[in-house]
């Protein structure tokens, strides 16, 4: 029986490797074995570097498609205090320009707010199972915006601030989860 050395070159990616290995050379099982073992082995760790390649990538991709959601709420929010404050205006004195122009803006919170679930439904996608909370919802009904303008009196002015009101809270709790989020994506 004579030994043989074997010099095993394994090329796989970037990765190059060289081993010398002595055998015999009845031991055709255990060379193939070897190089099954071998090959594995760097597999193994390209597999681990591309997970984690992998990995950042997706985190790159979350962080970005969440910070697009976090902006469109940012945008909800302000329009939305912009509302809110004709509204204010269209309680204590306001007229019929007041409460137009209150109605104006909370058209533009609902085209926003359309534009944030679109953006918070592509975050969750990224994050692939993370439940986001996007019942973001801005309905003024219409009878309650023709009420609005044909009384214009405190009592339908107040109901329809007591709706933007509560549209404002739910969206500063979006606001501070998407934050939450964000924060420990950045961690990562």
């Amino acid at each position: 029986m004579t030994d043989v050395m074997i010099e095993v070159f394994f090329c796989i990616g970037d990765c190059l490797q060289f081993r010398k290995v002595s055998f015999s050379a009845s031991d055709d099982y255990f060379i193939w074995a070897f190089f099954m073992a071998e090959a594995s082995r760097l597999n193994v760790g390209e597999e681990n570097d591309m997970g984690e390649v992998r990995l950042k990538e997706d985190l790159r991709c979350a962080e970005e498609s969440g910070e697009q959601a976090l902006a469109s709420l940012y945008a909800v929010r302000a329009k939305l205090n912009s509302a809110k404050k004709w509204g204010i205006l269209d309680i204590f004195g306001g007229n019929l320009i007041s409460s137009y122009v209150k109605h104006s803006k909370i058209n533009e919170v609902e085209g926003l707010i359309e534009q944030s679930r679109m953006k918070l439904t592509d975050f969750q996608k990224t994050l692939r199972g993370v439940e986001i909370p996007a019942e973001l919802k801005m309905e003024v009904s219409s009878f309650l915006t023709f009420a609005d303008f044909a009384f214009d009196n405190p009592v339908t002015d107040y109901l329809v601030q007591t709706k933007l009101q509560t549209l404002g809270e739910e969206v500063e709790d979006t606001i501070q989860l998407m934050e939450t989020l964000l924060e420990h994506i950045r961690e990562q």
